[in-house]
């Protein structure tokens, strides 16, 4: 499952990338974060 953990990674890196204000930061992480926690379940 090296693929799932380069895809985080990727993931993580785009989402950084973008500096937005604080709250709108909330509302995309929060999808973000349980989108790879949902895949990083499925991985193990």
């Amino acid at each position: 499952m090296k693929f799932i953990s380069n895809l985080e990674n990727y993931i993580h890196q785009i989402v950084s990338m973008y500096p937005l204000p604080s709250r709108k930061n909330v509302v995309v992480r929060g999808p973000f974060n349980y989108f790879l926690l949902l895949v990083s379940q499925l991985s193990n």
